[in-house]
């Protein structure tokens, strides 16, 4: 292998690297920030479009706003149904 084979091959190391970082970097904030604000909006609106009674409605918003994560899947897995 001559020098140019094995410094294009470097090169296209450090790229692969500073791509799989950006990913990472863009990953993180989509994984824990983005991903639970979309399922709660999803989950308070559902739950206000639906058709049960205001104090059970009452309770699932607050569960869904306090527990943004858990809240959400609780109400579209269990509440949406059984309540």
């Amino acid at each position: 292998m001559n020098m140019k084979a094995i410094l294009l091959i470097i090169v296209g190391l450090v790229v692969l690297l500073v791509a799989a970082k950006v990913l990472l970097v863009l990953a993180v904030p989509v994984l824990f920030v983005v991903i639970p604000v979309l399922l709660t909006l999803a989950g308070l609106v559902s739950c206000v479009r639906s058709n049960k009674p205001g104090n059970t409605k009452l309770l699932w918003i607050i569960v869904i706003i306090l527990a943004p994560f858990v809240g959400p899947l609780l109400w579209f897995l269990w509440g949406k149904q059984n309540t």
